[in-house]
């Protein structure tokens, strides 16, 4: 998945890994590509769900929310 967005400092091209990715849900699905200009991952673990500790989602309409029990950083490079 590409996150193309506007950017005032250095720029990063980042590639995330999601384990045990659960509850997924996308909005807008169609034949055209859908920008995504935000997203958060938020640290849940302190709920103490079984398999979540982590929510990530859409910053802006909702439009991708899934939770995971993993989330890491595979590679960072400054573009």
């Amino acid at each position: 998945m590409s996150f193309v967005g506007v950017a005032t400092g250095p720029t990063f091209r980042v590639i995330l890994r999601f384990e045990g990715v659960f509850d997924f849900r996308i909005k807008h699905v169609g034949p055209t590509p859908k920008q995504m200009l935000g997203f958060f991952i938020k640290d849940i673990a302190d709920r103490q769900w079984e398999r979540a500790k982590f929510i990530v989602g859409d910053d802006e309409d909702d439009g991708l929310l899934f939770y995971c029990e993993a989330a890491s950083v595979i590679s960072c490079e400054k573009i």
